[in-house]
């Protein structure tokens, strides 16, 4: 089977975005594909995701962290102060994704990435074992010291 027709692609493009040619050139390329100008339920699509392409801002990274789902961060980078950047490094860091940063972004090096999360399985299983690991070991104990802490201000 052709690694294409492995593929299915959930893109959430923007409100801005022309869904319409976007989805006339998933088409033509001959890729399966939904289309979305906004996602309101993100969990069901994680859920339905092996492999998650996404910008790295506060929202997106504690998503990622909650279902444990491994990804490719390409961090935004006019973000104020250069957060997005700081946030796939330390997701990166942890070994729960893979970083790339816009300026070094081309069709042929996501794709790259892309078909060696498909050819290693491996990689996408230990990205996502750390991160449910890591949220196992360490969300209960920040729950009680945060609940801890408020009870005292």
């Amino acid at each position: 089977m052709p690694v294409k027709e492995k593929i299915h692609i959930i893109h959430q493009i923007g409100r801005k975005a022309d869904s319409a040619a976007i989805t006339r050139r998933y088409k033509e390329l001959g890729f399966s594909h939904e289309v979305y100008p906004f996602i309101d339920n993100m969990g069901l699509h994680y859920g339905r995701a092996h492999l998650v392409v996404a910008r790295s801002g506060a929202s997106t990274m504690a998503e990622l962290m909650a279902i444990g789902r491994a990804s490719i961060l390409i961090p935004y980078p006019h973000a104020a102060a250069n957060h997005q950047r700081a946030n796939a490094c330390a997701l990166e860091a942890f070994g729960g994704a893979v970083r790339i940063e816009e300026t070094d972004l081309s069709g042929e090096r996501l794709a790259g990435e892309i078909l060696h999360f498909m050819e290693h399985p491996e990689k996408g299983s230990a990205m996502e074992s750390r991160l449910q690991n890591q949220k196992a070991s360490e969300a209960a104990q920040k729950i009680v010291e945060d609940c801890l802490e408020w009870g005292s201000v």
